[in-house]
């Protein structure tokens, strides 16, 4: 929970990112509470579902003025906020859909459902490191500003960041729905080793250190 607090907490660098990224993460948990309702769990899906359906809604009111040009910002207290709803949620969801198929190897899907999130701070936490920089100092060296140094444009950064989650998304809840251990293994593969090829690619891409990120000797 706290790993997932501050990778949020980091993630929340540029306009509309974290709160468009944190209302279609939402939606899955309710899909997920939705898809998962059995005799025996009515009341605890409804709950998850009411709840993540809320912040979802949350997340989605408030896009419109916080997408560039932003008009307001989340803050420390708002994204460290929504990494702790979703890390909250991912346990139920392991708890739940490990429970549901009878397979601790379940316990996977909230970590591939959240995986972007984690992509970003291991990368920056890596090459950070690697280069012998600060890593808890703010900087300019997130996968959101290479993509952005790339092409230019925040708009189009943070729809290919919605578009990545989408697609996380639904991959998770087709896999809770079939129930299968091996697509669950394999789509965990494809999608580190993406997020590896991803990444190598990224570091590739000049980024501007500011002097706070720089090591005095």
């Amino acid at each position: 929970m706290v790993g997932l607090m501050n990778a949020l907490n980091f993630l929340d660098n540029m306009d509309g990112i974290i709160s468009g990224m944190a209302g279609i993460l939402g939606l899955g948990f309710f899909v997920f509470a939705l898809t998962n309702i059995t005799a025996s769990n009515q009341q605890a899906m409804a709950l998850i579902g009411l709840i993540s359906l809320s912040f979802a809604g949350s997340t989605f009111g408030f896009l419109p003025y916080n997408f560039n040009p932003a008009k307001i910002f989340l803050g420390d207290a708002g994204s460290m906020f929504i990494g702790y709803f979703l890390s909250s949620m991912g346990i139920l969801m392991a708890q739940y859909a490990g429970n549901k198929h009878n397979d601790k190897m379940f316990y996977l899907l909230p970590v591939l459902l959240l995986s972007y999130a984690i992509f970003d701070i291991s990368l920056v936490s890596y090459t950070r490191r690697r280069d012998g920089r600060h890593v808890m100092q703010g900087g300019k060296d997130h996968s959101t500003h290479r993509i952005n140094n790339v092409l230019g444009s925040v708009k189009v950064t943070a729809a290919i960041i919605y578009a990545i989650n989408v697609l996380i998304v639904l991959t998770s809840i087709i896999i809770f729905r079939i129930g299968s251990r091996e697509l669950l293994m394999i789509s965990t593969a494809l999608f580190a080793g993406f997020f590896l090829i991803f990444g190598r690619k990224l570091d590739q891409v000049p980024v501007v250190i500011p002097a706070n990120q720089k090591k005095t000797k």
